[in-house]
């Protein structure tokens, strides 16, 4: 028994507080830190069962974040797990903890300790300099794993497997191409239109033709000026077809010339002439012509590979082509690029640093991968079949022009010829120091070159974009030639040229042209014959001829498309509308097959066309 000193109470043996008062006892006092001592011990046990699950793996790229706000984060959160610390501040600093956090976590529990701390001031200095020097350490931490971050996720960007190097090549030259997938789509689903062509010639050209006494040039130069009208309507794939001819659409002498093709003949009737349709089964001439041979329009669609072939065949053999190339075969360097077609055609220069990726490959390689190839194509049954197909109609086709010289190789028959050739290939390939290199500028492909000894490029594509401004370009050896464009946005339209140059035995230039544009609309609406409207000056130059210019304009007026070509003494002018009125020519059929092909003995049913001609 005995008595409380702030109130004078009887207090118990035993009693930590005042019954009357409340007020904590000396004996009681130590008790109580003990007692919240083994509570905060308790709950440091109970803690690493709340969360200590390993933290996941972090990914390459993101080694860089891991900075030091990071980590004091993660203290701070298992701190707080942890639960309020009773530890004085050397202890704190000895397990670990930051003083900073123990304190502030002291304050915001409101227990007693945080007064103890805050009665500590001569040791502040002390904790002060501790926490510099911690504060440095994390600094110090945060940038090394900044900088081995950084240097992970460069490697990462700079690392370049077989499967993207192919790849990245493979989309950049699809997109070169894409924009001529569309050329035969205005004959795709068939194909209708009138169309109205007629011609002005100059005064010094009239002046010429009335001295030369050329008689005949001057019967076609009236018949155009009167104008020539074509009512046409091809079918799919060209097995059907009417066209409808007139010759002077003014209320002069005219000339009709009516004709149609389908499957098995050809007709045609000049109505002037008489009201027969003169028929013939020109698939019998032709062979009659050709030696037996018979040729269908309708094996003209064979001839073209389908789109769903083409992709199929690219991702065969891109796969093929992506297992030959090693990873550490790869030398990567940055460096700048001098540009070979930009350059010398446009004279652009492409400027920057770019990622070099050049693969090397010994003649081991090379041997595997021709083998390799041959293997997948004798798997390939698809492009097989195809390719067979297409070999068959150009043997029929080489018949009925006279030309025919024997079968021609199947697709087994490349594929032994692959197999073949592979260890010669190989060898000569890195005897010639063969290089494949990939010019990156970013994600962006900036140049493909196949080059050999002395950098002399096989096959070379370059893309650079500045601003608006467009340059692209393609050449090489294997092309014999070069092909650039430089294009540009201006308004609502696009403006630019195009070089192109065929060149054999070294740099002499046998043929080329230039192409300037303008006004070309950036929606690409095609006019009638799929040609996008715009103005254009077209110059060609060859050994033999000096440059020759000519101006074309394609333009819509009147809801009719416009061509308009100029050549300094001739402008011809061609309107065309979609609204085909091509009608089929009936009467009478007469067949005259035998005629034609000099069985018969007999003369052309109707009269030739420069005799009509000339009666006018």
């Amino acid at each position: 028994m005995g008595q409380c000193k702030h109130c004078g109470s009887e207090v118990k043996e035993g009693m930590r507080f005042c019954g009357n008062c409340g007020a904590p006892q000396e004996a009681a006092e130590p008790e109580v830190k003990a007692e919240a001592t083994g509570e905060l011990a308790a709950a440091k046990q109970e803690a690493p069962g709340e969360d200590r699950s390993p933290a996941p793996t972090v990914a390459v790229g993101e080694v860089a974040e891991e900075t030091a706000a990071t980590v004091a984060e993660e203290n701070a959160v298992t701190t707080t797990a942890e639960g309020s610390s009773a530890l004085p501040a050397p202890a704190a600093e000895a397990s670990g903890e930051p003083v900073a956090t123990a304190a502030g976590e002291n304050a915001v529990t409101g227990t007693e300790e945080s007064a103890a701390a805050g009665q500590e001031a001569p040791g502040e200095p002390v904790k002060r300099k501790s926490r510099r020097l911690r504060t440095a350490l994390f600094a110090a931490v945060a940038v090394t794993v900044a900088a081995v971050g950084a240097a992970v996720l460069l490697h990462r960007m700079t690392a370049m497997t077989g499967e993207r190097f192919v790849r990245v090549q493979a989309e950049a030259l699809r997109q070169e191409v894409a924009p001529f997938e569309g050329l035969g789509a205005v004959f795709e689903n068939g194909f209708s239109s009138d169309f109205v062509f007629s011609m002005q010639m100059s005064r010094s050209r009239l002046l010429a033709l009335s001295r030369s006494g050329n008689e005949d040039y001057m019967l076609v130069a009236k018949a155009l000026q009167r104008g020539i009208q074509a009512k046409v309507d091809f079918g799919r794939h060209l097995e059907t077809a009417v066209l409808n001819l007139e010759f002077g659409t003014d209320d002069s002498v005219k000339l009709n010339f009516d004709c149609f093709l389908d499957s098995e003949k050809f007709g045609y009737r000049i109505p002037q002439v008489g009201k027969q349709v003169f028929v013939l089964n020109y698939p019998e001439v032709l062979g009659q012509y050709s030696g037996g041979a018979r040729f269908s329009t309708a094996e003209l669609a064979a001839l073209v590979p389908s789109k769903e072939l083409l992709s199929a065949s690219a991702a065969r053999y891109g796969r093929v082509l992506a297992a030959a190339v090693k990873p550490k075969e790869i030398k990567v360097k940055k460096r700048a690029y001098t540009s070979h077609v930009l350059k010398r055609q446009l004279d652009h220069e492409m400027k920057g640093e770019y990622t070099v990726y050049t693969w090397n490959p010994d003649r081991e390689t090379l041997e595997t991968l021709f083998r390799s190839l041959a293997a997948e194509m004798r798997e390939d049954k698809d492009f097989a079949d195809w390719y067979n197909r297409r070999q068959e109609a150009g043997e029929e086709l080489a018949k009925v022009l006279g030309m025919g010289r024997g079968k021609a190789a199947g697709f087994s028959d490349v594929a032994d010829y692959v197999e073949k050739h592979a260890a010669d290939w190989a060898e000569t390939l890195e005897r010639r120091n063969f290089r494949w290199k990939l010019v990156m500028q970013g994600k962006e492909v900036a140049a493909i070159r196949l080059v050999d000894n002395g950098e002399r490029p096989l096959f070379c594509y370059e893309r650079d974009q500045v601003g608006d401004t467009l340059y692209h370009g393609v050449g090489g050896d294997l092309f014999l030639g070069t092909f650039a464009e430089e294009r540009s946005k201006k308004e609502n339209s696009y403006e630019g040229r195009v070089i192109g140059r065929l060149a054999m035995f070294g740099d002499a230039w046998l043929w080329g042209f230039r192409l300037y544009y303008s006004k070309v609309p950036l929606d690409g609406k095609p006019s009638v014959l799929g040609l996008p409207n715009g103005s254009y000056r077209y110059t060609y130059f060859d050994a033999d001829r000096p440059d020759r210019k000519y101006t074309f304009e394609v333009k819509e007026k009147w809801g009719r498309s416009v061509y308009e070509l100029d050549d300094g003494y001739d402008k011809f002018t061609l309107t065309a509308t979609r609204k085909g009125s091509a009608e089929k020519p009936t009467g009478r059929e007469v067949d005259i097959s035998d005629e034609l092909s000099g069985s018969g003995g007999k003369s052309l049913p109707q009269e030739k066309f420069s005799d009509i001609i000339e009666k006018l």
